[in-house]
């Protein structure tokens, strides 16, 4: 946990309030079962969390610093050690408070990559704060005294509530215990960003700092104060995950999102750790490349908070599928011929192409306007020509001289994704 600082705290609880990134558990006993809780291994701190989604995991913004390069998380275990049950997870991701100061705001969320099969904790009413003299659970990993070894194991106990000392200077909530029987657990160094929960398992806040020795005050940052924070790390549109053969993960490549006119919402690199790209809520399509891969196309996707998606690709050959556009000319009546060759991606087998067309704005502030989609069944390489349909305020606009995209795909691949000049039919 960090230090209170930057006038947060009077100088007489400096010196006795200190981070909790190195013990666990003051006088716990060992938790029966995960729940929620997880332990968050960071690269430069060990610490504690809680699963608030499949994806994502809430915990201390101390433990992630500017030099962090990786974070580990286990899930649906008491026992942080790999191996053995519960799931591991590489980060993708992780996001700190913009204004976090331990113990304000003291919040950051990490998102996974992939879903945990954990059930994640349940959120309280939104501005919930407990009053002084409130029973609540804590739980989190690392020592169970100060100087001792890290632990594990995961610890729980029952604590307090207390006023905060009159030193801490908070201009937004902080939940404050105080050891003292017949509550004598204590949070310590390693339980930074695990939960502050009622008895029932209802998620209130996180742990931030324990006093020297972990024997007096600790404090909290609660969601209450920051539920904007917590509800982006809950909420947020975004699509995460990382490119895969197999169950190798590749370097390199990454993602577009596309609208249903064509365009592009947002695209994201994939690199060691993974992809994240936040768009608008809505439903996309989704393509993932990587050089010497075939792209992959999903359909249909809807992102409407915190979605995963680790696709699948596959290594580029002559028997992955491919289409040449040739041209697309506009007819008398308005629809637009689109001469393509295609080969199914099947190796002879029957395929089920889709040949999609959008106008392409004019200009970087115009809009992109779709011209319709006509499927195909080809079983063998074959020339042919299709007519895709645009209504008829579209077709207006589909001069001759217009740019226009053209898609041809698979169920999974892109064949070819071209633009093209309509010409006189």
């Amino acid at each position: 946990m960090g230090t209170f600082g930057r006038a947060v705290v009077a100088a007489a609880l400096v010196a006795a309030l200190l981070p909790a990134t190195a013990q666990a558990m003051v006088n716990g006993t060992l938790a029966t079962a995960p729940g929620s809780t997880v332990s968050v291994d960071a690269d430069t701190a060990p610490c504690s969390g809680t699963l608030i989604a499949p994806s994502v995991v809430l915990t201390a913004a101390h433990c992630l610093k500017a030099e962090t390069t990786s974070v580990r998380i286990r899930t649906g275990t008491v026992d942080r050690s790999v191996g053995g049950d519960g799931q591991t997870f590489d980060a993708v991701r992780w996001t700190v408070h913009p204004e976090a100061s331990p113990p304000l705001h003291d919040l950051a969320y990490v998102d996974l990559g992939e879903n945990s099969t954990a059930v994640p904790a349940t959120t309280p009413a939104q501005g919930y704060l407990p009053p002084a003299g409130t029973a609540l659970l804590v739980r989190g990993f690392g020592l169970i005294a100060e100087g001792g070894e890290h632990q594990v194991l995961m610890r729980e106990g029952q604590v307090q509530t207390v006023a905060c000392p009159s030193g801490i200077v908070a201009p937004a909530p902080t939940v404050c215990t105080k050891t003292s029987a017949p509550y004598p657990t204590a949070p310590c160094r390693g339980d930074s960003g695990g939960p502050l929960m009622t008895p029932p398992g209802v998620l209130i806040g996180v742990m931030s700092q324990a006093s020297s020795g972990c024997q007096e005050y600790s404090t909290y940052t609660p969601l209450a104060g920051n539920l904007g924070f917590f509800d982006d790390a809950l909420r947020q549109p975004r699509l995460t995950g990382r490119l895969m053969q197999s169950t190798v993960a590749i370097n390199g490549g990454g993602v577009r999102i596309l609208r249903a006119d064509g365009s592009v919402a947002a695209t994201a690199a994939n690199d060691g750790r993974g992809f994240q790209a936040i768009v608008a809520g809505g439903t996309y399509d989704v393509e993932a490349s990587a050089p010497g891969y075939a792209t992959r196309r999903y359909e249909d996707v809807v992102i409407d908070g915190p979605v995963t998606l680790s696709p699948a690709l596959t290594l580029a050959s002559a028997n992955a599928g491919k289409a040449k556009v040739t041209s697309a000319s506009r007819r008398r009546d308005g629809r637009l011929a689109v001469r393509l060759t295609v080969t199914p991606p099947t190796g002879g087998g029957t395929a089920r192409i889709s040949i999609t067309g959008v106008l392409t704005a004019t200009s970087s502030k115009g809009r992109n306007y779709g011209l319709g989609t006509v499927k195909v069944t080809v079983k063998k390489k074959k020339t042919l020509t299709v007519l895709l349909k645009p209504s008829r305020s579209v077709r207006a606009k589909a001069k001759v001289g217009r740019k226009v995209r053209i898609g041809v795909l698979t169920p999974t691949a892109v064949l070819a994704n071209v633009v093209v000049k309509i010409r006189k039919g």
